[in-house]
C-alpha cells in the first residue's frame, strides 16, 4: 500500500512531530464528499450510503487507510467493534501518511512477529500513542476491542491535542482517561453520547464506522470538513448543549395527536414529570420500557396505532431533536435506512421539532418555524410530496405547508392544524399534496383513527367525519360537548378531554373502552367514571386478538387506564378487562447501569423477561432459551428472525448454533425459540416430539424452512399459538405457506399439547401402527429432525422399518438423505 500523493501534500505539523493535513488536502476532501457515499457503497456492500459515517469511510478508504483491514470481500463491517490491531494500522497510516518500515520482532509478548500488521503496532508504540494493555510481560491485546475512553487517549496522543478544562461529563469522574476525554471534547472531536446530563459512555465499545469518523475529523482538524456527520448522533454545533430556540416545554400542553401519553395495541408509554419515559403493557410493552430507559428531556411522544403492522414510536426532546425506535422497515425511523432499531435513534436533519406524529409506516414532525417534514412510506401519498410511488428514509419538508402548530398521523393519511385554525390533510383519498379542509369553526386539535377523523374547535366543539371529507357540511358534530380541549380517536370509538379535566367517550364498547362502567356501545359521549383532573388522553386501536384500551394522564403525572386487558395493557396485575378506570402501577425505573445501549443488550434483557413470564406455564421456553441464550444477537438486516441449523446423517440429527432477531416482536422471538426447541435434537423428548414433527411434515410439507425440514415453520407457528394465543402467526395469518388455514386446526393444537404434556400424541398412536404407515407418512414431507427422533421405531431405522419398504419417488437424493438410499 502506498499513499505517496497523500504524503507529498502533508505540510503542517501539530505539536512536536506529528504530521497533519494541509489546506489543499482538506479542500480535496470537501470536493470528494458530494460523490463519496455512492463510491463507498460500490466498494463496500455493507456500508449504507445514507449513514452519517459513509463519507468518512470513503475519504479514508481513498487514502488507503483501510487496506488489508477489511472484514471480508467488499465488506467493512461498520457496526462491529474496532479491534486494537486494526486501529493501530489506521492511526499509523493517518498520522504518518505512509506504511511503517519493516520490523523483525515485536516488543509485545502477544503480537506474533509473522502478523503483517506487527510493524504498525510497533510504530504506534514508537509514537508513544500506546503503552500496551498489560505488563509483566508487556502485551498489546491486539484482538481486544477499544472502549470510548481508550479511544480518547489514542486520539489525543495521535493528534497531540492540548489539555483542557473539565467538559462536565457526568460519567467520567475518576476514569483514568478523564483528562484525554476532556481534551477530545475541547477539540471538537466528540460531543459525548448523551445530554442533560452530559455523558460520554466511557466503557462503551467503539465501532469501526465510529472510529473512521473520529479519525477523519481529526485528519480535517476537527473542523467538521468532510466528516459526513456527527459522531454519537448529536446535532452539528450542539456541543454546548444549548437548546434550540424553538424547543417546547411540557407546560405548553398537548401539541400533537399523541403528546404526553401514547396508547397503542397492548401497551402504553407516558412522559414522567422529570421528562423521562415509562412504558407498560404486554411483553412488547416491557421491551418498550427497556428501550426508552435511556431517554432524557422528552417533551412530546407519539406511537403508531395499527391493528397488525409493526409499530414504531418517536419522541421530541427539549432541544428540538427527535428520536425514534421500533419497526423501521419502511424508513419510518428517519435514519435513511429501512432497518429496525429498538434502541432509540436520532432522526437525521431534524433539530428544531415542536411536535411529532407516528403513523403506519411513516412519521411527520412540526418544526419551530411551522414547516412540516415527513419520512417513511409514501405509497398512499403520506409524505405530502408529488409521487405515490417511493418513500424516503430521510425527512423531507412538505412544500407549501406552513404555520402548522399541531399534527396527527393515521394509517393512510395525516392532518395538520395551522396557526390560524385552518386544517390541511394529505395522503390516501386526499391526494399526495396537502389539501385545505373546510371546518365549521377554527380548529385547535386533530386526531385520526381507523376510519374516522375528529377535530376540536376554538369554542370547545368536536366534529368528526369518515374518510375524505373536505366540506364542513359533511362533518358531524358530537353531541353534548362544548368544552373540548383535545380528542383522541381509535377504531370506532373516541374520547375527548374536557376543560375541567373530565373525559368523555363514545362508540364501540365491547371491552369497556368507554370507561362508563358498562360494555354498551354509545352514539353520544358518556363521562368516564372518576376522571376529574386529566391533562392528556390517548385511545388505542385493538387487533384481531387484542381489545382496545384508553388511558388518561393526571395532573400529578399518574395514569389511569380502562378497556381491554387480555395482555396486561392496564398494568393492574390482572388480565381482566375493566369498564372503569384504575390507576396504573407504573414499572420501576431501569437502573442506569442496566440501561441497554445496543439492540443485542436490549434483546437479551427482554428475552429473560419473556421467558420468565411465559415459561411459567410453558417450560419448553426455558429449555430453548438455555440452549441458545449465549448465541442470540439482534441484527438490522433480514426479515423477522432466523436460526442457524445444521443437519447431518452421521450422527443423525440437527444442531442449532445461533439465533438472530431482526424484528423484535413477541411473535418473532417466541416463533424462533419454537424452532430452536423443535430442531435442535435432544431438547425435546424424542419419543414424544418425533410424532409431532411427523404430523406437521406430512400435512404441511410446503411450509418448510429447508429441504430437510418440511413442516417446520407450521409447527413453530402452532407452538407459538398454543403458548401465546394472541400472537400474530406469520405463516398462518400472514399466508406464509400455501395450504395453511387461518389458524392452526384443533387437531394440530392437540398434537402439540399432548407432547408438551409428556404424552405421545394420540394422533400418532391411532394412525401410525405399522412400519408401512410410518414410512408412507414420512415420505409425504421428508424431515430429518423427525427421522432422528423416530429412529428407534419398529425395530430401528436401518434394521427395521426403512429397509423393509421400497423408496417412493420423489425421494430426496441430496445429502444427508442420500445416506439412507442404501441403508
Amino acid at each position: 500500500m502506498t499513499v505517496e500523493s497523500f504524503d507529498r501534500q502533508r505540510s503542517t505539523v501539530r505539536g512536536a512531530a506529528v504530521p497533519f493535513v494541509a489546506v489543499a488536502v482538506v479542500a480535496a476532501v470537501v470536493a470528494m464528499s458530494s460523490a463519496s457515499t455512492a463510491s463507498a457503497q460500490d466498494r463496500y456492500t455493507d456500508v449504507d450510503r445514507t449513514s452519517v459515517h459513509a463519507t468518512n469511510i470513503e475519504v479514508l478508504d481513498r487514502l488507503g487507510v483501510f487496506d488489508g483491514t477489511q472484514c471480508g470481500a467488499r465488506r467493512f463491517c461498520p457496526g462491529e467493534s474496532a479491534q486494537r490491531w486494526a486501529i493501530a494500522v489506521w492511526i499509523v497510516r493517518v498520522v504518518d501518511g505512509r506504511d511503517p518500515a519493516p520490523v523483525k520482532e515485536s516488543r509485545f509478548a502477544d503480537v506474533d512477529d509473522s502478523e503483517w500488521w506487527m510493524p504498525y503496532v510497533e510504530r504506534l508504540a514508537d509514537l508513544q500513542i500506546t503503552v500496551g494493555c498489560k505488563q509483566d510481560p508487556l502485551r498489546y491485546c491486539p484482538d481486544d476491542t477499544v472502549t470510548r475512553a481508550q479511544m480518547a487517549s489514542f486520539l489525543v496522543r495521535a493528534f497531540r491535542l492540548q489539555r483542557a478544562e473539565s467538559a462536565g461529563f457526568a460519567d467520567t469522574g475518576g476514569n483514568t482517561h478523564e483528562a484525554n476525554i476532556d481534551a477530545l471534547f475541547a477539540a471538537g472531536l466528540t460531543v459525548g453520547c448523551r445530554k442533560s446530563p452530559l455523558r460520554y459512555c466511557p466503557d462503551r465499545a467503539v465501532t469501526r464506522s465510529q472510529m473512521a469518523s473520529l479519525l477523519n475529523r481529526g485528519l480535517s482538524g476537527a473542523t467538521g470538513v468532510g466528516t459526513g456527520g456527527q459522531t454519537g448522533g448529536t446535532n452539528p454545533g450542539s456541543g454546548t448543549g444549548t437548546p434550540a430556540s424553538g424547543s417546547i416545554t411540557v407546560s405548553q400542553g398537548p401539541r400533537s395527536g399523541d403528546t404526553l401519553i401514547a396508547a397503542t395495541r397492548g401497551r402504553t408509554c407516558a412522559i414522567r414529570s422529570d421528562e423521562t419515559v415509562t412504558c407498560w403493557g404486554d411483553d412488547e410493552g416491557f421491551r418498550e420500557h427497556l428501550s426508552v430507559s435511556g431517554l432524557r428531556d422528552v417533551v412530546a411522544l407519539s406511537t403508531a396505532n395499527h391493528p397488525s403492522d409493526g409499530l414504531h414510536s418517536c419522541a421530541v426532546h427539549d432541544d428540538g431533536d427527535v428520536t425514534c425506535w421500533g419497526s423501521g422497515s419502511q424508513g419510518q425511523l428517519g435514519t435513511g435506512s429501512a432497518y429496525s432499531d429498538y434502541v432509540p435513534v436520532r432522526v437525521s436533519g431534524v433539530y428544531d421539532a415542536v411536535a411529532v406524529a407516528a403513523g403506519a409506516g411513516f412519521t411527520c414532525a412540526v418544526h419551530d418555524d411551522g414547516d412540516v417534514s415527513c419520512w417513511g412510506t409514501n405509497r398512499l401519498g403520506q409524505l405530502g410530496i408529488d409521487t405515490f410511488v417511493s418513500g424516503h428514509g430521510y425527512p423531507r419538508r412538505i412544500p407549501g405547508l406552513v404555520d402548522v402548530v399541531a399534527i396527527s398521523a393515521g394509517q393512510r393519511h395525516s392532518c395538520a392544524v395551522h396557526r390560524d385554525g385552518t386544517l390541511s390533510c394529505w395522503g390516501w383519498v386526499y391526494g399526495d399534496e396537502p389539501t385545505r379542509v373546510e371546518t365549521p369553526k377554527a380548529v385547535t386539535s386533530v386526531s385520526i383513527g381507523e376510519r374516522e377523523t375528529c377535530v376540536t374547535t376554538v369554542d370547545g366543539l368536536v366534529f368528526c367525519w369518515d374518510y375524505a371529507v373536505t366540506k364542513a357540511a359533511e362533518m358531524t358534530q358530537v353531541a353534548n360537548v362544548t368544552d373540548a380541549v383535545k380528542v383522541s380517536v381509535g377504531d370506532e370509538h373516541a374520547c375527548v378531554l374536557r376543560l375541567d379535566g373530565a373525559v368523555s367517550c363514545w362508540g364501540r364498547n365491547a371491552a369497556g373502552q368507554l370507561g362508563d362502567g358498562t360494555t354498551t356501545a354509545r352514539l353520544q359521549p358518556a363521562q368516564v367514571k372518576s376522571i376529574t383532573d386529566a391533562v392528556d388522553i390517548s385511545v388505542s386501536f385493538g387487533s384481531p386478538n387484542i381489545e382496545p384500551h384508553a388511558c388518561a394522564l393526571h395532573t400529578n403525572r399518574s395514569v389511569s387506564c380502562w378497556g381491554g386487558n387480555e395482555v396486561g395493557q392496564l398494568q393492574d396485575g390482572t388480565l381482566a378487562n375493566r369498564s372503569t378506570p384504575k390507576r396504573v402501577e407504573l414499572s420501576a425505573r431501569v437502573p442506569s447501569a442496566q440501561v441497554p445501549f445496543t439492540s443485542t443488550e436490549l434483546l437479551q434483557d427482554w428475552m429473560v423477561d419473556v421467558v420468565a413470564y411465559w415459561g411459567r406455564d410453558f417450560p419448553w421456553l426455558d429449555v430453548a432459551w438455555d440452549h441458545i441464550r449465549d448465541s442470540t444477537t439482534a441484527h438490522r438486516f433480514g426479515v423477522g428472525g432466523d436460526i442457524t441449523v445444521v443437519c447431518a446423517a452421521d450422527p443423525l440429527g440437527c444442531t442449532v448454533t445461533a439465533m438472530i432477531i431482526t424484528e423484535m416482536t413477541l411473535e418473532t422471538v417466541v416463533h424462533q425459540l419454537a424452532r430452536v426447541y423443535d430442531l435442535h435434537t435432544g431438547l425435546a423428548d424424542s419419543r414424544e416430539w418425533g410424532p409431532v414433527q411427523l404430523y406437521f411434515a406430512s400435512r404441511y410439507p410446503t411450509c418448510t424452512s429447508g429441504s430437510n425440514l418440511h413442516g417446520a415453520q407450521a409447527l413453530a407457528d402452532t407452538l407459538l399459538h398454543v403458548t401465546v394465543p394472541h400472537a400474530w402467526l406469520s405463516y398462518y395469518q400472514g399466508r406464509g405457506c400455501a395450504g395453511l388455514p387461518r389458524t392452526p386446526s384443533s387437531q394440530a393444537e392437540l398434537v402439540v399439547y399432548d407432547a408438551l404434556d409428556g404424552f405421545v400424541p394420540e394422533w400418532y398412536e391411532d394412525n401410525i401402527t405399522t412400519p408401512a404407515e410410518l414410512w408412507t407418512a414420512w415420505q409425504r414431507g421428508p424431515s430429518l429432525p423427525a427421522l432422528a427422533n423416530l429412529t428407534h421405531e419398529f425395530g430401528g431405522l436401518c434394521t427395521g422399518w426403512i429397509t423393509s419398504l421400497p423408496l417412493v419417488p420423489p425421494f430426496p437424493q441430496d445429502p444427508p438423505f442420500a445416506e439412507f438410499a442404501s441403508c
